[in-house]
């Protein structure tokens, strides 16, 4: 019983505070509520051009791995190139080429799979015009890394 008249007269203190200082219950919790909107709405675009970024960083890394290996693959480096690039055209960027000193054929194979896990974390199914070019460079990069 103690507990709730104490919390009946905080909430009264509180009440009569408010109308001393000349704002009302009802503008100050309008007032408390938009700012909380607005913070709110405010900090959604922010983190999906911040999450979008990270996304376009590992596509392009993933093509620069691949456009500097060694072998062409039968082909499939170069298709899964391909399919990154449409990827990138579907989300408005362009990749340009980098400069990579020669390398032994281990070290090209593991630009493919390191670019395979790249391209793994950018699946999200059903989401996106991207996603099949990102599946089918996946595809490549599996029968790339088949050949002997």
């Amino acid at each position: 019983m103690k507990l709730y008249s104490l919390s009946v007269q905080i909430s009264a203190a509180a009440a009569l505070a408010l109308l001393v200082c000349g704002v009302s219950k009802g503008h100050a919790a309008a007032a408390l509520l938009q700012n909380t909107e607005a913070s709110a709405v405010q900090s959604v675009p922010f983190e999906q051009i911040k999450w979008e970024q990270a996304r376009i960083d590992k596509l392009e890394h993933a093509y620069h791995l691949l456009e500097n290996a060694k072998a062409d693959y039968k082909g499939h480096r170069g298709e899964a190139m391909h399919a990154i690039k449409k990827a990138g055209e579907v989300l408005g960027v362009e990749f340009h080429g980098k400069e990579h000193a020669e390398e032994s054929q281990w070290e090209s194979d593991r630009r493919l799979r390191e670019a395979r896990h790249l391209l793994q974390d950018l699946i999200v199914e059903g989401k996106g015009v991207e996603q099949p070019h990102i599946h089918r460079a996946i595809n490549e990069l599996d029968k790339a890394l088949a050949v002997k």
